[in-house]
């Protein structure tokens, strides 16, 4: 008879414990969701501050980048500062686009769980397209707004 007394108790306590457990469990995918969307606009940002370092003109990436120690990896930010390293040091083109595809690829790796880009696709088949700075600004600004969105 006991035992009848105890069930009904075993069973609510167990219910209210899976129910945290689930709790528990949603609350963490619902941070890591808020975090990745957070990187996104970041890496997002850091993309659109790279367009103008064709033009010789490393400052919109510089203040964007301060927002990176934030959210981006350590291997993102390692790659930032290299990169501003070799821009600093006047290292040639081909240095400079190979490190941009380095950081591409780490962002991209930060963001996704999986992606078949790999280091030799980058050194075999990464071209990094510099177009007309004013074309690219005129596009920067129609698209601003869709991001706000």
């Amino acid at each position: 008879m006991e035992l009848e007394k105890w069930i009904p108790l075993a069973v609510a306590l167990a219910s209210a414990i899976v129910g945290f457990i689930i709790w528990l469990v949603q609350k963490n995918r619902e941070r890591r969701d808020q975090i990745r969307q957070r990187k996104q606009a970041l890496y997002e940002s850091l993309l659109t501050a790279v367009t103008d370092l064709h033009l010789g003109n490393a400052a919109p990436l510089f203040v964007e980048s301060q927002l990176a120690w934030l959210y981006a990896s350590d291997s993102v930010l390692k790659l930032m500062n290299s990169l501003f390293v070799a821009i600093r040091d006047k290292r040639s083109n081909d240095e400079l686009v190979a490190l941009l595809g380095n950081l591409l690829l780490e962002m991209r790796r930060d963001i996704f769980d999986q992606t078949e880009i790999s280091e030799e696709w980058l050194k075999e088949k990464y071209v990094a397209v510099a177009p007309p700075g004013d074309d690219v600004m005129k596009y920067i600004e129609r698209r601003t707004p869709k991001l706000k969105q």
